[in-house]
């Protein structure tokens, strides 16, 4: 677990260097990559896949109630994605 946690850690920062020198490409899969270090952490925890995959769209109800400009496209992506 140790080392997802370093490499979640790197992607983050190549993320953040990517957006800096706006390679686009870069930090689409740099997010991507993250967000499968994401699952396995959550897996290697003792989470389900199914579970995060819930709370993902429970969150992104709640930040929608918020801000639903924000949010409101991306609740909807994972309703249809969940289908």
């Amino acid at each position: 677990m140790e080392e997802i946690k370093v490499k979640m850690l790197q992607t983050v920062s190549d993320i953040f260097t990517g957006l800096h020198n706006g390679a686009e490409q870069q930090v689409q899969q740099k997010i991507a990559e993250l967000i499968v270090f994401l699952y396995s952490l959550a897996k290697n925890t003792g989470s389900s896949y199914r579970l995060l995959d819930k709370e993902i769209v429970n969150k992104a109800q709640t930040l929608a109630k918020e801000d639903e400009e924000k949010f409101q496209e991306l609740v909807q992506y994972l309703k249809i994605r969940g289908e």
